[in-house]
C-alpha cells in the first residue's frame, strides 16, 4: 500500500516541466568557554547547540504547484576547522493545494523533531545547558540541536532524531490556527527503533498544531509499528503573559523503555537581551547512557533513577545575526551517576552564536 501511494504521487508529478531552481549557503559559528563539576574539562568549547555547521538549502520549483527541496549539513569545530561527524540531509518532493494541504514524498525529519523542539523548555535556553532532558533515551537525545525558525519549521538539521528515509506525509492548510498532519513511514527506515523489515503494522505519526497570537499548542503521536505498545505521545504549548513568554512540554515514550519526561521554561525580553530559566525532569528506569546526558555521566550503563535540572540563561543580541549568551544549569539524579559518586553536577558557559 506505502509502496502504490509513493508511485502514485510520482505519477501525480510527472509530464511536462517547467523549473526554477534557488540555492542558499547558510552557516553558524558557535563558540564559548566553559567550565563543569562532571569533568576535569574548563576551557574552550565547539559551542552552542550542536557546534558549528555549514549547510545548502535549496528548492526547485517545477510545473503544477510542485516542488523538490533539499538540506545538507555538516559540522565543523571553529577552533581548528576540523570537520565533525554531526550533519544531515533532508531531500523531498512537495505538491500544494492552497485549498487542501501539502503533501510530500522523501527523506524527511519526523514530526516529532518539531514539536519537541519549540516547546520544550529546556530548548528555549539551548546551549547544551541540560538541553537533553526533554529526551527519554539516548537517540533522541539530540532534539535540542535542532534549530527551527519564528514558524516552527526546521532551519538547520544537525542532531535531529528521526531522519526517515522513505516517507509520506500531509499537512493540512490552516483551520482557524490549526493544522492537523499525518505521515507514513516505510518498514525498512532505519531510524525507526525496534521494528524489523518484515514486520506488517505501519509506522506512522499523526499531529495537531495550533498557532495563535497569545498562545500556541501542538499533540503529537507516533506509532513505531514494532511488537507491542512501541510509540511516543508529545504535548506541549507555549502562552504569552505580557512581555513573558511561557513554554512547557511533556513526553510520555513507550518506544524503548517506558519513560516520562517534562519541562517548563519562562522567556523575558529586556531591550537586547532575553532572560532565560527553565526546569527539566525525566524519569527513565534501567540503564542510562553517557550520550543522554550530554556526556556528563561518569560512564554509560548507569541507572540514573530519573533526573531535574534547573537552567538560567542570558542572551543580548548584538545584530540580527549575531548573539551574545551565558548560563548555568545544576541537574540532579537520584542516584550517584556522575564523577566521584555524586548524584549532582553543573556547568557554566559563555559564549557567541554567529549565522551566515
Amino acid at each position: 500500500m506505502f509502496k502504490r501511494t509513493v508511485l502514485g504521487c510520482m505519477l501525480v508529478c510527472a509530464g511536462q516541466v517547467f523549473a526554477q531552481s534557488s540555492v542558499q549557503l547558510y552557516g553558524r559559528i558557535s563558540a564559548d568557554y566553559r567550565s563543569t563539576s562532571f569533568s576535569d574539562f574548563n576551557g574552550l568549547g565547539v559551542g552552542g547547540i550542536g557546534g558549528a555547521r555549514i549547510g545548502f538549502r535549496g528548492e526547485e520549483r517545477l510545473s503544477h504547484n510542485t516542488k523538490v527541496n533539499f538540506m545538507i549539513e555538516g559540522g565543523f569545530s571553529p577552533l581548528d576547522g576540523s570537520m565533525k561527524s554531526i550533519g544531515d540531509r533532508q531531500s523531498w518532493v512537495e505538491y500544494t493545494n492552497t485549498d487542501i494541504g501539502s503533501l510530500r514524498v522523501g527523506k524527511m525529519y519526523a514530526f516529532t523533531d518539531s514539536i519537541v523542539a519549540r516547546y520544550a523548555g529546556s530548548v528555549q535556553n539551548n546551549y547544551n545547558l541540560g538541553s537533553s532532558f526533554m529526551s527519554s533515551n539516548a537517540k533522541r537525545a539530540v532534539y535540542s540541536s535542532t534549530v527551527l525558525d519564528d514558524q516552527g519549521k526546521i532551519k538547520s538539521l544537525v542532531g535531529a532524531g528521526g531522519n526517515y528515509e522513505n516517507a509520506l506525509s500531509f499537512v493540512s492548510r490552516s483551520f482557524s490556527g490549526w493544522n492537523f498532519g499525518i505521515m507514513l513511514v516505510s518498514n525498512q527506515s532505519n531510524a525507526i527503533q525496534g521494528v524489523s523489515a518484515d514486520s506488517k503494522a505501519q509506522p506512522y505519526q499523526l499531529k495537531a498544531d495550533y498557532v495563535g497570537d497569545q498562545y500556541s499548542l501542538v499533540v503529537g503521536f507516533a506509532k513505531n509499528g514494532g511488537e507491542g505498545r512501541k510509540s511516543i505521545f508529545h504535548l506541549g504549548g507555549k502562552y504569552k503573559i505580557d512581555r513573558a513568554t511561557v513554554y512547557a512540554a511533556y513526553q510520555n515514550n513507550r518506544n524503548v523503555e517506558k519513560s516520562n519526561s517534562a519541562s517548563f521554561g519562562v522567556e523575558y525580553p529586556i531591550d537586547n537581551n532575553k532572560l532565560k530559566i527553565s526546569y527539566n525532569w525525566t524519569q527513565q528506569p534501567g540503564l542510562t547512557s553517557a550520550n543522554q546526558l550530554g556526556a556528563t555521566v561518569a560512564a554509560s550503563g548507569l541507572d540514573s533513577g530519573g533526573l531535574n535540572g534547573l537552567v538560567f540563561a542570558v542572551e543580548k543580541t548584538l545584530s540580527k545575526r549575531t548573539t551574545l549568551y551565558s548560563g548555568l544549569s545544576l541537574v540532579k539524579a537520584k542516584n550517584p551517576i556522575f564523577h566521584d559518586n555524586k548524584r549532582s553536577a553543573n556547568q557554566f558557559i559563555f559564549g557567541l552564536d554567529h549565522w551566515f
